[in-house]
C-alpha cells in the first residue's frame, strides 16, 4: 500500500508591520522690526507648538532668535535672545515645562535672506525674514517634528 502524502499548510507568519513615524510641521515665528513682542498670528503657531509638545512629552525644543542686519552685533545679540525668550516665556504659560527648552539669540550671523540687494539698496522684504525665532525639536521614537522652511523670494536668496 503506498500512504497518501498530505501537505499540510503552514501558516506563513504575518510580517511585523513596522510603524511609520507620525510626522509634524511646525511655523517659525516672525517679529516686528526692533521688537520681541508676539504677534497673534505667533502665539497661533506656539499654542500649535505647545499641543504637540504636550502631547509627546519627550520632545526637547531649541529655540534660537534671530535679527536681521540693522544695529550692531550687541545690540542684535540682545534681540535675538529676547525674541527666544518671549517664545519659551509663551511656552512656559501654555503649559510646556521650561526644562524641556533650550534657547539661544544668533544676531544677525544666521540669516535667510538678503538684508541688500545686490545694488546695496534696503531689501525690507528679506529683513523681515530674517527678524524670526526657529526652532528644532529632538527626535524621539514614534513622532518626526519639522520646522517649515522659510520661503525666501529668488532676488532676496542668499548665495
Amino acid at each position: 500500500e503506498v500512504a497518501e502524502v498530505v501537505e499540510e499548510e503552514v501558516a506563513e507568519p504575518e510580517p511585523e508591520a513596522i510603524p511609520v513615524p507620525e510626522k509634524y510641521i511646525i511655523k517659525p515665528v516672525f517679529f516686528a522690526f526692533d521688537n520681541y513682542t508676539l504677534s497673534a498670528e505667533a502665539k497661533a503657531n506656539l499654542d500649535d507648538i505647545a499641543d504637540l509638545m504636550k502631547r509627546f512629552t519627550a520632545l526637547e525644543l531649541e529655540i534660537t532668535g534671530h535679527t536681521d542686519a540693522v544695529g550692531t552685533f550687541e545690540y542684535n545679540r540682545r534681540l535675538s535672545l529676547n525674541r527666544a525668550r518671549a517664545v519659551s516665556n509663551y511656552l512656559v504659560s501654555a503649559g510646556v515645562i521650561k526644562e524641556r527648552q533650550s534657547i539661544s539669540g544668533k544676531s544677525e550671523s544666521d540669516h535667510v535672506a538678503m538684508n541688500r540687494t545686490n545694488d546695496n539698496k534696503d531689501a525690507p522684504e528679506g529683513r523681515k525674514l530674517n527678524r524670526r525665532a526657529q526652532f528644532k525639536v529632538s527626535v524621539t521614537q514614534g513622532v518626526i517634528v519639522e520646522m517649515e522652511p522659510i520661503k525666501v523670494p529668488g532676488h532676496l536668496k542668499i548665495n
